[in-house]
Order: C-alpha cells, then sequence, then structure tokens
C-alpha cells in the first residue's frame, strides 16, 4: 500500500520479519518493510531518523546516468516472468538461441558474429512471445472456468502503454509483450482483468466487485506491476534496517 511519512511517500508493507527495512530504489522510490504488530509510533521514529539518509540515497541516485534502451550485452539485466538474469552474449556462427541457467542466474544469448542491438532485439523479442503464449495459453483456461467468461480470441501486441485491452464487441483480449518480464501472478491478473471487461465494460462498482471476488489481493499485485524494472544493475539500490 502507498502511504506518506513526514512527507516521504512510500510503499508500505508489513511482513513476517524481525527487522525494519527501508529501501531507496535507483528511481528514487522508497519502500517501506515493517514486521507485524510494530507499533505506528516506532515505524514513524525510525522514518523520522532515516529522513537524512532517504535524501542523500535520492539525490545520489539522481546523479547517476539515466539508463538508455536494452542492446542486449553482456552485463544488462534481462527479466523472464519476474527473475532478473544477467546476460551473457557471445557471438558466434550464424544463429541466434537464448537459453537460462536458473542456477546461476545467468541468461546465454548466442548471437550471429558482427549482430547488431537491433537484430538481438528483435531476436529476445520472439523469444519472448513464445514464452508469454505458452504461458497464457496454460493460465488463461484456469480463469475461464473460475469466472465463467471466455474470449473469442486473444493475440499478444508490444504494447507501451497498455498490458492489456478488450474488444468487447470482437470479444478479443490483447496482451502486451512486456508481461513476458513481469511475475506470473501479474499475467494472471491481466487475464482476469480483461476476462472481467468482457462483462462490464468500465471500472466502475461492478468491475471492482467483479474482480474482489476472484483475486483479492489484485490491488497489490497491480502496484507490483507497474513498478520500473532495472535493466542494468540490479543491486542498485540503498537499505537501512533496524
Amino acid at each position: 500500500m502507498q502511504i506518506e511519512i513526514f512527507g516521504v511517500p512510500m510503499e508500505f508493507e508489513r511482513k513476517k520479519i524481525r527487522t525494519l527495512r527501508l529501501t531507496v530504489r535507483r528511481d528514487g522510490s522508497v519502500r517501506l518493510s515493517a514486521p507485524y504488530g510494530l507499533p505506528a509510533a516506532q515505524i514513524d521514529r525510525f522514518v523520522a531518523d532515516k529522513l537524512d539518509w532517504i535524501e542523500k540515497q535520492q539525490k545520489r541516485f539522481r546523479a547517476l546516468p539515466a539508463p538508455c534502451e536494452p542492446s542486449y550485452t553482456s552485463g544488462e539485466t534481462l527479466w523472464v516472468f519476474g527473475k532478473p538474469y544477467r546476460l551473457l552474449l557471445e557471438e558466434k556462427g550464424n544463429r541466434y538461441a537464448l537459453s537460462l541457467d536458473e542456477e546461476s542466474g545467468t541468461a546465454r544469448l548466442s548471437a550471429r558474429a558482427g549482430s547488431t542491438p537491433e537484430g538481438r532485439k528483435r531476436f529476445v523479442r520472439e523469444w519472448y512471445r513464445e514464452r508469454l503464449s505458452a504461458e497464457i495459453e496454460a493460465l488463461l483456461p484456469k480463469w475461464e472456468t473460475r469466472t465463467g467468461l471466455s474470449p473469442a480470441c486473444w493475440q499478444i501486441k508490444d504494447m507501451r502503454t497498455r498490458w492489456g485491452t478488450c474488444n468487447m464487441r470482437t470479444r478479443k483480449l490483447w496482451f502486451s509483450l512486456r508481461l513476458c518480464e513481469r511475475p506470473t501472478d501479474a499475467l494472471e491478473y491481466i487475464i482476469l482483468h480483461e476476462l472481467c471487461h468482457l462483462r462490464v465494460p468500465n471500472h466502475g462498482r461492478d468491475f471492482v466487485a467483479l474482480m474482489d471476488t476472484h483475486m483479492p489481493s489484485w490491488r497489490e499485485v497491480r502496484a507490483r506491476l507497474n513498478e520500473e524494472l532495472p535493466r542494468y544493475d540490479t543491486t542498485e539500490k540503498a537499505e537501512e534496517r533496524t
């Protein structure tokens, strides 16, 4: 949930942890995690003591160079269903290939010798499309059964400003290619969201009630979905604890 303490907006969550955790991300956003049952007064005192530290970290991150578009080369971060992989580029042979090593957290991209960033981007996008298509095919029947709603068809599109759309007239759903980067629960949220639009065209009370019925945690999932993903150094954040 989003709260504000001493004028600082932050994402707040109570968790099964023993200490307070305060994080400033590279984009300057602040996240605060607190143990269940910890009094609000103690949380406020902790944040008050860290106000100067928060400002210092935000200033430090603002001074860093702005991230540019990925070129799919070694050292970048490739996100696959919510998990970051350190990209390793190997330019050899005459074909593209991409494999994930779960144990080491690396993604090995083989590309043609002398490949261009645009060529690597096209390949990765098609690789994403295949993975996302398989995941949607696996998850959609689950939500069709739960809701009793089914589209006439669906398709994946490289949408930059939307996660999904629904055409009520044709009953066709569109899903953003970027969903392949996000956790599976985010994909399920978008599937449910667009299915619900087959019954309710707007985001009014009836739509919210339908979402609440089938996914009570959808607001939290939506908040995580809209967080910016680090593209280069996933360790670029500062953290303080009690």
